[in-house]
């Protein structure tokens, strides 16, 4: 394995199609033979894999319960059927935008022939993650039994704020729902609009009111 260089031309050519936490909070060891990338913690001594990207199957996620230190190349065999960490421009995108910066926002995709496709949005900073669902809805995985709701505009409330997602309940008549606001400062920005500030690195972990 050689360790790429983050300020060399190769690092570039083979990192820049993927998000830039990937690029900033890992170390990158290059396997030129088998064409593959492995994504581990900066700290030397820590050497779990936590990414494989290849330009066969793009930026796969390794699961935390399979053995991802000096045996990674027992993974690479059933690399296809990992998460495949992928950019995008749809349009729920938007809406998550609102809440958390686009580019610190993962989708990951799974499929197989023994199970549909699966999406899943993982907001990484806040811990939060959603499925879509047969129905095409995102299902929360960390808040048991609500998902995205299709309305993320309350009217005539938190005038000029929008820094916000609205969650439902599934399958609750009438709905109740349940309002996430990111913590950090408020701050009115021109033209009277009111936005959370806090800090924008990649690394940093935000919670949120809920």
């Amino acid at each position: 394995l050689e360790l790429l260089d983050n300020t060399r031309s190769n690092s570039a050519e083979w990192l820049g199609d993927v998000p830039i936490y990937l690029q900033e909070v890992f170390s990158h060891w290059i396997n030129r033979t088998r064409g593959v990338i492995l994504f581990r913690d900066i700290r030397f001594q820590r050497r779990e894999v936590s990414f494989i990207f290849s330009r066969l199957f793009g930026c796969r996620k390794i699961p935390e319960h399979l053995p991802r230190e000096d045996s990674w190349h027992e993974l690479l065999p059933d690399i296809g059927l990992r998460e495949r960490l992928i950019l995008h421009e749809l349009p729920f995108l938007s809406i998550l935008a609102k809440f958390e910066a686009i580019e610190y926002i993962h989708t990951y995709v799974t499929q197989s022939p023994a199970q549909p496709l699966i999406v899943k949005i993982h907001l990484y900073r806040f811990g939060l993650t959603f499925v879509l669902d047969n129905g095409g809805r995102f299902i929360s995985e960390e808040i048991s039994g609500f998902r995205l709701s299709t309305e993320q505009h309350l009217l005539d409330t938190f005038r000029g704020f929008t820094s916000y997602l609205i969650l439902e309940k599934v399958d609750c008549n009438p709905v109740q729902t349940r309002l996430l606001v990111p913590t950090g400062d408020v701050a009115t920005k021109a033209g009277g609009s009111v936005d959370i500030i806090s800090c924008q690195k990649c690394s940093t972990e935000r919670h949120f009111h809920c």
